[in-house]
This record gives C-alpha cells, structure tokens and sequence, in this order.
C-alpha cells in the first residue's frame, strides 16, 4: 500500500519533507478496521511529530503520518460490530 512519511525533521521547504512510499498493507484484527483512504489530512499533531521524531538522525524505518483521514471500510476484524465493508468513515 501506498503511505506518506518521513525518515529526517526537514524543514517543510525540502523535498524530502514528505516521502511517499510503498509498505505492507495491514490486516483488519479484533477491534480494528481496514479503510481504504480517501483523502488525509496533515493535522498539528503530525507536524510536531514530524518537527521532534528525527530531529538529529535519520530513522531506519519510514514513519507514517497523516491520520486524520476519510475512506470506506474494506474489512473489519472478528470483534467489530458498529461497522461493516463499504461504510464511510472519518479517522482521527
């Protein structure tokens, strides 16, 4: 699956500010549910993570960003009873 992220704090002027990039796609367990994102959102949370997280290092692993986000849920794990596939949800 396609994620947004970052492996260094950049100021947001650098190109390698944001980096998309390919990762496993999770799997919808217990209480969890699998949205197919529509559209996301970069909140302050995110930007101060992004700003602290690799201040002075570059991270092994690309972290993913952006979880205020709309889609449609495309599974639900074996304890979900509020929603089903196909429901259009807002995640924060």
């Amino acid at each position: 699956m396609k994620a947004i992220g970052f492996r260094k704090s950049l100021p947001i002027s650098e190109e390698e500010s944001f980096i998309s990039f390919e990762t496993e796609k999770p799997e919808a367990k217990g209480r969890n549910l699998l949205v197919k994102i529509i559209a996301i959102s970069v909140n302050p949370v995110d930007y101060k993570v992004r700003q602290s997280s690799a201040k002075d290092k570059v991270l092994e692993q690309t972290k993913i960003i952006g979880w205020d986000a709309v889609g449609i849920v495309e599974d639900t794990g074996s304890e979900v009873t509020l929603f089903e596939k196909g429901d259009h949800v807002l995640c924060r």
